[in-house]
């Protein structure tokens, strides 16, 4: 078993050092995963904020693309969350319409999602290059299955060697795609918009009617986001990055 997942990695690996159109690399997922992972259906989206935004996509009907083609990265998807807090995240496909309520369309993604693998597994990976996330890749699985240490190694090295070949010059995207970008909750920009006028955690904490420990966690959530080392240098970040604006104290 270890060595099939291994073979698939290598597979993978060779795939994207041959430089393939942006449009193929969702199906080098599939090709490359399918039998070790039983992954049936993957997309790759890149972060231009404040969206993430599909470049390619395999394994779903090109109808029902549409209406998943961008996401907000304000909104709490798994895949958003996979990018903001860099892990990988996973949940059952028939949670999945729930989960994407905020998308009122019939063919939406929780449901298109469900209506091709019901009982299946969902995959949100980030994708990083050069020490910060650069997007995220989604997977879809037709059965759920205990995920090893070994699987979650492979689903880490799939976003980390799309983050080499997204930085590429080689990869095709456009310059503007492959710029590493950061993301932000609302809630996050709200915090950090309070940060940037001189706030304490306690007092942004009571101005927003939440813990101080929810407020540290979400500084420190923004903060891996942004590549920053301090509160102060993620408020600095954003502001400079126009993800947020000075908010009066």
């Amino acid at each position: 078993m270890a060595g099939h997942l291994l073979g698939s990695v290598s597979a993978f690996l060779h795939t994207l050092a041959e430089a393939p159109h942006p449009a193929s690399v969702a199906d080098a997922i599939v090709d490359c995963f399918r039998d070790s992972l039983d992954i049936h259906a993957a997309a790759v989206l890149v972060a231009r904020p404040p969206h993430l935004v599909v470049f390619a996509l395999s394994g779903l009907p090109s109808e029902q693309v549409g209406d998943f083609e961008v996401l907000s990265l304000a909104h709490d998807y798994p895949s958003t969350r996979a990018f903001r807090e860099a892990e990988v995240v996973i949940d059952p496909v028939d949670q999945l319409p729930e989960i994407y309520a905020a998308m009122s369309s019939p063919t939406s993604r929780g449901r298109s999602l469900l209506t091709r693998f019901p009982g299946g597994h969902h995959v949100s990976a980030p994708v990083i290059g050069g020490g910060r996330t650069l997007g995220a890749y989604t997977a879809a699985s037709p059965v759920q299955r205990d995920w090893s240490p070994l699987d979650f190694g492979a689903l880490s090295t799939i976003g980390h060697a799309l983050g080499m070949w997204l930085t590429h010059p080689d990869s095709g995207l456009p310059d503007e795609s492959t710029a590493p970008r950061a993301g932000l909750s609302a809630r996050q920009a709200d915090i950090l918009a309070r940060v940037a006028t001189g706030m304490g955690n306690a007092a942004i904490a009571a101005a927003l009617g939440c813990s101080e420990s929810t407020v540290k966690a979400e500084i420190g959530r923004a903060m891996r986001s942004l590549g920053a080392d301090s509160r102060a240098a993620a408020a600095e970040r954003a502001l400079a990055t126009g993800l947020i604006t000075r908010t009066a104290p």
